[in-house]
């Protein structure tokens, strides 16, 4: 198991560089640290990681708080259905596809298209290979 000053450097840098301690023992981000460091203040990082503790120095409150969000998120997690089931169209088209659409979908959420651009890659990705790869998941789900 890590000691503390291992965590410490995982997650806000390397004491008396990035943070320091308060006289309570709390972990205070320098001017570099809150440059440079990653800090456990993200509170959905845990759906792509490891388990981790919350920890927000002084701030006891909000640490329940992103826990409870937490929990609530997991309870709307679903399981990947295709994973284990092979399409070969998703193997040749599926990451320039879904990339275009998840370049569009940011586009979107930053402003700078309508929400109408998402509705078009939509159809963009259907016609491409989108149909064609739900089509083989599905016979391969269905375990045809």
């Amino acid at each position: 198991m890590a000691d503390a000053s291992v965590r410490l450097s995982f997650d806000n840098g390397i004491e008396g560089t990035h943070c320091t301690r308060t006289s309570g023992g709390d972990i205070k981000l320098t001017a570099k640290g809150n440059a440079e460091a990653v800090t456990t203040a993200m509170p959905l990082a845990f759906l792509a990681n490891t388990p981790e503790y919350i920890y927000l120095p002084g701030k006891s409150e909000m640490a329940s708080k992103i826990h409870g969000w937490q929990e609530e998120l997991l309870k709307m997690g679903k399981a990947n259905p295709t994973s284990g089931h092979f399409s070969d169209a998703s193997t040749k088209k599926g990451t320039s596809i879904g990339t275009a659409v998840s370049d569009t979908v940011l586009d979107v959420v930053a402003g700078r298209k309508p929400i109408s651009a998402f509705q078009d890659q939509v159809k963009k990705w259907r016609s491409g290979g989108g149909d064609e790869i739900r089509a083989e998941f599905e016979a391969s789900i269905a375990g045809k």
